[in-house]
């Protein structure tokens, strides 16, 4: 379904680059198509302006760039840098921000990121990127970090090791030979075991040891929610100039969805020391994805209509070649604006009954019973049965939010606009714990 969905928005992008001799731009995501309940449906209307980076040192950048919303009320704006490989193009790190922005029309926001090359990285020439998508990997906005676009030259001489030719079996699956790609998508049921057996290597001239494998799942997409956090298997030896199958079990989510693994190696100190590997699988069963949504104002009149656009897809495991046929279902999108005391302004409720399986584009019209103003929108998608599939949430009374996207663990490759709360809170028990050890030790000279 990734793979479908990626096609579509592919085909329904209208991408452009341009550059003027005072700024940079990113592509210009405006993409419309068409609906049932109107001529056209706008995805999302988000750019990267004044793109720069700025060498602090050899290993340290200082990025800054602005987001910027053309039209209505974009939500859940995410963003980050990839490093690319400049002879290539193939990622070799991203470092997310944790932070989701929500941005209205015409409305921008300045950002400045420490970007730090990771160590596991090997000689060579690469390029800086900043991309911005929402947490369901719609992208929205993409550009070099810098005009003219700078190519930075890597010198490293530790050879990481890697981790790759990934495939994925099903225990007890009907057809006992069969083997998927790491990054196919295999639809399984929530009580099925899924393996991943990698290969592991080591081209250095060390050994590495007490080396193990983390496994981060993200909610939907890389730039989706972090779910889980574990540690595969047990201590791996990689023996220098050698590699090695490795099979371990992957934790399983639940609850009916598509979800991404961020894979790598990482040492007894818990520092990634290779690049990551996709792990992609779907679970089976019903669900729905709330792609996006955009508000076309945040004040309104009473007796003012307000115009809600809602992109969405429906359950995951439709998709071509699905060891478990798809899931059919109708479904009821609704939608509640209140204002800023959280008061009903107006509500709205469509149902889907022709058991879709591709793209679904609606315009809401919502009549507006009362003065709204700062008017919020919670968006839900329900099942036949009345269960929640999914949720969205515009709300430009709180323009920024903390999330937990960012799958580095290493706190060198950390970027800034973490929650600053948690620092202060942190640096507050550091206090309270330290004043508790000055008055034990009173008490002892007592």
């Amino acid at each position: 379904m990734k793979k479908i969905l990626t096609i579509l928005l592919s085909a329904l992008m209208v991408v452009s680059f341009a550059s003027a001799a005072t700024k940079t731009t990113a592509t210009t995501t405006k993409t419309t198509t068409q609906s049932k309940n109107t001529s056209s449906v706008l995805v999302a209307t988000v750019n990267i302006y004044n793109a720069t980076n700025t060498m602090k040192d050899l290993n340290n950048y200082l990025v800054s760039f602005q987001l910027y919303n053309r039209v209505g009320i974009q939500s859940g704006i995410r963003y980050g840098i990839e490093l690319v490989d400049a002879s290539t193009s193939k990622i070799i790190d991203t470092q997310l921000a944790n932070e989701s922005v929500t941005l209205g029309e015409k409305e921008s926001k300045d950002i400045k990121m420490n970007y730090s090359i990771p160590n596991f990285i090997t000689s060579g020439n690469y390029k800086m990127v900043i991309v911005a998508e929402n947490q369901n990997g719609l992208p929205l906005a993409y550009v070099s970090a810098g005009y003219p676009e700078r190519i930075i030259n890597i010198a490293n001489n530790y050879i990481a090791p890697s981790i790759d030719n990934c495939f994925l079996t099903v225990e007890n699956d009907s057809s006992t030979t069969a083997k998927y790609t790491n990054i196919q998508g295999v639809d399984i049921l929530p009580t099925e075991v899924l393996k991943a057996t990698c290969k592991l290597s080591n081209t250095g001239n060390s050994n590495l040891t007490n080396l193990k494998i983390s496994l981060i799942t993200h909610k939907k997409d890389l730039f989706g929610d972090i779910l889980s956090r574990d540690i595969a298997g047990q201590d791996i030896t990689l023996k220098a100039g050698s590699s090695q199958d490795v099979s371990f079990n992957i934790s399983v989510i639940k609850t009916p969805q598509s979800y991404y693994i961020d894979a790598s190696l990482i040492n007894s100190s818990q520092a990634k020391i290779s690049e990551s590997l996709k792990i992609h699988y779907i679970v089976h069963g019903p669900s729905a994805t709330i792609q996006n949504t955009v508000l076309d104002k945040t004040d309104y009149k009473k007796n003012d209509t307000a115009n809600l656009q809602v992109f969405w897809t429906p359950s995951v495991d439709n998709f071509t070649g699905s060891r478990l046929g798809g899931t059919k279902d109708s479904y009821t999108i609704k939608a509640i604006i209140s204002d800023a005391s959280s008061t009903n302004c107006g509500s709205i409720s469509q149902t889907i009954t022709n058991n879709p399986n591709s793209i679904g584009t609606n315009n809401l019209k919502i009549k507006i019973n009362k003065d709204c103003i700062k008017a919020s929108v919670a968006v839900s998608i329900t099942d036949k049965n009345g269960n929640v599939l999914d949720t969205a949430n515009i709300d430009p009374n709180k323009p920024t939010n903390v999330v937990d996207i960012n799958p580095n663990i290493s706190t060198a490759s950390t970027i800034n606009n973490v929650n600053k709360i948690y620092v202060f809170i942190f640096l507050i028990v550091l206090v309270l714990i330290g004043y508790g050890i000055i008055e034990m030790k009173k008490q002892h000279e007592k």
